[in-house]
């Protein structure tokens, strides 16, 4: 784990983009490849993540240790759409301190977080999810491509609290 105090969490800037783009292509290689088409794997080449970085910069947190980008989180309103960690700082931590940044910037925008929901299952290549995976990952006895799945899903309230009268 990476100490909270040797991780720094700011807005993306344009010059970031190819960093995060870097990121983001590798690591939704990591958890796509074997489970989604041909097609789409060949629509998400390298290119379309530089573009899509550069048009995102506004809604993105960066999270940067010792100078270099380790990941990131973009969101929108009150949607946490992206986040990826560097393959060099999985397990460290860093996704967590991304989605506490993400909850703040989700009330900051007027949304109430009414809870959140961790999940932990596994996938199989052209299967279906399943709650199957133990506490620290998934163990399988045959030689098969397993990937272990996390997710977290904020519970939050769709409507912008008023800043009006209290009810």
């Amino acid at each position: 784990m990476i100490p909270r105090s040797e991780v720094a969490l700011r807005g993306a800037l344009p010059e970031d983009a190819p960093t995060i783009a870097e990121i983001w292509h590798l690591g939704w290689r990591d958890g796509h490849l074997g489970f989604v088409s041909q097609e789409l794997i060949d629509a998400r080449h390298e290119d379309s993540f530089r573009t899509r970085a550069a048009q995102r910069v506004n809604d993105t947190t960066v999270a940067v240790v010792q100078g270099q980008i380790t990941g990131f989180v973009m969101v929108v309103d009150n949607e946490v759409e992206q986040v990826y960690v560097s393959v060099l700082h999985r397990g460290e931590g860093v996704a967590d301190m991304l989605m506490v940044d993400a909850e703040r910037r989700i009330k900051d925008a007027g949304y109430r977080l009414l809870g959140s929901l961790w999940w932990r299952g596994m996938r199989e290549p052209g299967g279906s999810m399943n709650a199957a995976a133990g506490p620290t990952g998934v163990y399988s006895s045959t030689p098969r491509q397993v990937t272990t799945v996390q997710s977290l899903c904020l519970l939050i309230d769709m409507k912008r609290i008023s800043s009006s009268k209290p009810n």
